[in-house]
């Protein structure tokens, strides 16, 4: 085109080349990563394919939070991170722990942080110490209203107190 630019035949093909290289990039296939869907992960989970627990984790995760355009579901997500937390995920441990905590399950939602802390997860150590620390709270508060009321003369109140420092 230097060496020529008034030349209507090479002038011509540029426009069709420049046509074909737009059209060609607009009907790229998407990869691999791009056409990877919700459903496929769920499969995924689903199977016995060794990368299950990674799958159940990322769908436990997104079940937990209603992203990818799935409806929230605490329970299916906790079934979901329980199979990822089997499979040795710890930060699938750790996540279960927190969604039990949501669907008001606080013994296993412990037992869930436990291991994940136990296996050095310090996100799930915080949680426990503050669940622990808020624990503690509430015993001193129940102790200073029974000791209130025994104070008042309620005898269950006095039996309970006494039992206590038993």
């Amino acid at each position: 085109m230097e060496a020529c630019p008034t030349s209507q035949l090479l002038v011509a093909r540029k426009w069709k080349l420049k046509k074909a290289l737009a059209e060609s990039s607009s009907e790229e296939k998407p990869s691999a990563a791009e056409a990877w869907t919700i459903a496929d992960t769920r499969r995924l989970a689903d199977s016995a394919d060794p990368r299950r627990a990674a799958a159940a984790a990322d769908l436990g995760r997104a079940l937990a939070s209603g992203a990818h355009g799935l409806t929230k579901d605490l329970e299916e997500a906790a079934r979901y991170l329980r199979l990822a937390s089997s499979g040795g995920d710890v930060s699938a441990q750790r996540d279960l722990g927190l969604v039990l905590l949501d669907l008001k399950r606080p013994v296993e939602a412990a037992d869930e942080l436990s291991e994940a802390a136990r296996a050095g997860d310090e996100e799930a150590a915080a949680v426990l110490q503050q669940l622990a620390s808020e624990a503690k709270a509430q015993e001193e508060q129940a102790r200073a209203k029974l000791r209130e009321m025994a104070e008042l003369g309620d005898p269950r109140a006095q039996q309970m107190l006494q039992e206590l420092m038993a």
